[in-house]
């Protein structure tokens, strides 16, 4: 009988890659470490789809940042 390797990488499921693109990487100070975050992740998850991570994480960041903008008149007249 044939014993089945196990592989010691993570298996993340899309809406679980989603909920860290979507609610944890907003947090990060700055988009730079979003990108550590999916080299971590490609290095830990075989069957990550970094191109939609990095995209959905960048676009929940993005978001994030300009809600916290304070709008601010510089007009001069």
């Amino acid at each position: 009988m044939e014993e089945k390797k196990h592989s010691n990488k993570m298996q993340f499921k899309p809406h679980q890659l989603r909920f860290i693109a979507e609610k944890i990487c907003p947090h990060v100070h700055w988009p730079t470490g979003i990108k550590e975050i999916g080299t971590l992740l490609m290095q830990e998850c075989d069957d990550i789809n970094i191109v939609q991570f990095m995209s959905e994480a960048n676009e929940a960041w993005e978001k994030n940042y300009q809600s916290k903008q304070e709008e601010i008149d510089d007009w001069v007249e």
